[in-house]
């Protein structure tokens, strides 16, 4: 690459971190066009900064236009920065093409040719392994990280961190960790680490059951915010506020399980779910894993991959008749709370 090119990008990381994301764009987009003729490691570099300067400006299908080219360079080259970026192309992409990227952040996390890279598929291989509720390779994965030297990396390094602080109800080292990050870092410098770091104490309160507190910084949060074209920042503020307005004043579920039904019990009322049918299936993994994406829907009902806007249809009715069997016994229809790429269960579980 020349140096002006390398100059541009600079200057389009400077964009990115600094809000202003249709200049970032502009830029980032002539820069990944040239992938179909000549991939170059700086787009692993900065594919992360491209893919979220996509997601905010609501520019998702752009991506897809990537995903022939980058899969023809990676099966003749092999390269660990061409996997890395088709990894977190076929990350984004709607829907995700899941298994396939945690296979190629695996290949460069083992490849000792990219250390350079290890941290950020490492990061990515924790979130893959958090969706899917597996605790142990997620910490596996964050505790598998060595020392890193970029400033802008250590910080999402130092929030994993403190999730699983919080996942392990460590409560106080959690809020102490979040706390010290949002002190360090400066939203006109890195929005992004900031507004991770706010929406993890926002998600940690709620875990304390201090809506209060909560509140407080989601408040804060959409201030920062408020007339910004930033979509997935909007997205997480409405999940974490629907959380918070169905935890208020939610009770407790009851699951009883026999040979050939589940028991569920809330406020002294019970419904009887037939074992094996869609909603137990769904009421079950819902309970055991607290989110739930919609692969992981189809995958549970039907045996088979999610097939993308086809299926959102059928998921939308199983949640629904899921809810309205829940709503029998009074538990209110935000006790499954939709998100932008699942859905969340909320209320504690006893089992009897």
């Amino acid at each position: 690459m020349g140096f002006k090119g390398q100059t541009q990008l600079l200057e389009a990381k400077e964009h990115f971190f600094s809000w202003r994301l249709l200049e970032a764009y502009a830029i980032f987009r002539r820069y990944f066009d040239r992938i179909p003729f000549k991939p170059e490691k700086e787009h692993a570099e900065y594919i992360g900064m491209y893919v979220r300067t996509l997601a905010e400006l609501g520019k998702d299908r752009e991506l897809q236009f990537y995903v022939p080219e980058l899969e023809r360079h990676y099966s003749k080259t092999k390269d660990a920065w061409i996997g890395f970026t088709l990894g977190v192309v076929y990350y984004h992409l709607s829907p995700p093409r899941m298994e396939a990227a945690r296979a190629l952040f695996e290949e460069v996390a083992a490849d000792p040719k990219a250390k350079n890279l290890h941290a950020r598929a490492r990061m990515f291989l924790a979130n893959y392994y958090d969706r899917k509720g597996d605790f142990a390779s997620c910490r596996r994965c964050i505790e598998s990280i060595e020392d890193v030297e970029d400033p802008r990396l250590r910080p999402l390094v130092e929030i994993w961190q403190a999730v699983l602080l919080a996942k392990e109800e460590k409560f106080i080292e959690a809020e102490r960790l979040y706390s010290k990050l949002v002190a360090s870092l400066d939203p006109q410098r890195d929005w992004y680490a900031y507004a991770s770091a706010k929406l993890g104490l926002a998600v940690l309160y709620l875990k304390k059951k201090d809506s209060e507190k909560s509140a407080v910084v989601l408040a804060e949060v959409r201030k920062l915010f408020e007339g910004r074209h930033f979509k997935s920042i909007q997205v997480q503020l409405k999940a974490l506020e629907s959380q918070m307005d169905g935890k208020e004043g939610m009770r407790p579920l009851l699951l009883e399980a026999s040979d050939k039904d589940l028991q569920v019990t809330y406020d002294n009322r019970t419904v009887l779910m037939k074992q094996d049918s869609p909603s137990e299936k769904l009421l079950q993994l819902l309970v055991q894993k607290r989110f739930l994406d919609k692969q992981s829907i189809v995958t549970s009902i039907y045996g088979r991959q999610y097939n993308g806007e086809q299926d959102d249809k059928l998921i939308y009715y199983h949640i629904h008749v899921l809810r309205k069997r829940l709503k029998e016994i009074g538990v209110p229809s935000a006790a499954i709370a939709s998100e932008s790429s699942g859905y969340r269960f909320l209320p504690e579980v006893k089992r009897g």
